[in-house]
């Protein structure tokens, strides 16, 4: 049976979902599987692998900056066999298609390819308290995750594959909007017009706006409150004290999105 090493990006969680019901569907068939999130760092020597998977979120219409430095590096494919899945929430634009085309340059045997939903964490729209698809990747995509990693192993196993069609373009003002996110933007624009106030309220203010849309309350501050003096009573207080948890991993979420980049935002 054969070693595959699947290389992915996961800042919220979903895509690494998604990477381990794939790797399940390859391990049921017997296939040894290694998962790398690029997060941690570089991911081992691709070459101690008999395949090799690439798993990304769509950031702006393309692959994550993260992910196409790490293809950037990639050498000595060489008719390996390889796959590629994107995750997305309101247009996968050309994210697969860059990953598909940089492996296919490197030498690569494409071996599937897979799109599924994931959440849509845009700042702009967190702010409204808007956010779309929170709940995806859904149950039924995990599952056909699974159903991909185990198509995956059939094509391994001699099944005949024949490659999808590439995703179209987006249109004129999506790639525009690509444009103005790039990594020329990013660091000749936007990091010299732009910083974190460490000291403003945003974290506590903006941000417990946005866990309200989620019908959460700051236990000191009141539901979506940037003044104390809204604050619930001492029982509201303590009945929010259980959602506390919840309200952690959902502002640490937009903490992340404030703090880090935008070019690594899902």
């Amino acid at each position: 049976m054969s070693r595959c090493l699947i290389v992915f990006f996961s800042q919220g969680g979903t895509t690494k979902r998604v990477a381990q019901a794939v790797s399940k569907g390859l391990s049921a068939h017997g296939h040894e599987v290694d998962l790398h999130d690029l997060s941690d760092g570089p991911p081992p020597d691709h070459g101690r692998y008999d395949v090799l998977g690439i798993g990304c979120p769509a950031h702006y219409y393309r692959p994550a900056i993260i992910v196409c430095d790490y293809l950037a590096t990639l050498s000595g494919l060489s008719g390996k066999p390889v796959f590629t899945f994107v995750l997305y929430a309101a247009y996968v634009g050309d994210a697969g298609n860059v990953v598909r085309g940089a492996l296919e340059a490197k030498g690569g045997n494409e071996l599937g390819y897979a799109r599924f939903r994931g959440a849509g964490r845009f700042l702009g729209y967190l702010r409204h308290g808007y956010q779309f698809s929170p709940a995806d990747p859904s149950s039924d995509a995990i599952a056909e995750a699974e159903r991909f990693g185990g198509d995956l192993a059939e094509r391994l196993a001699g099944s005949t594959h024949v490659p999808a069609a590439h995703d179209p373009s987006p249109p004129a003002v999506y790639r525009l909007e690509r444009f103005l996110t790039s990594r020329f933007f990013i660091r000749q624009v936007y990091s010299r017009l732009f910083r974190v106030d460490r000291r403003s309220d945003l974290l506590a203010g903006d941000v417990v706006d946005v866990l309200a849309v989620h019908g959460l309350q700051h236990p000191e501050r009141g539901e979506g409150s940037g003044d104390p003096s809204r604050a619930g009573g001492p029982q509201e207080r303590a009945d929010d004290r259980g959602a506390t948890s919840r309200a952690e991993r959902v502002g640490a979420t937009a903490a992340a999105a404030v703090l880090r980049p935008r070019s690594c935002n899902e």
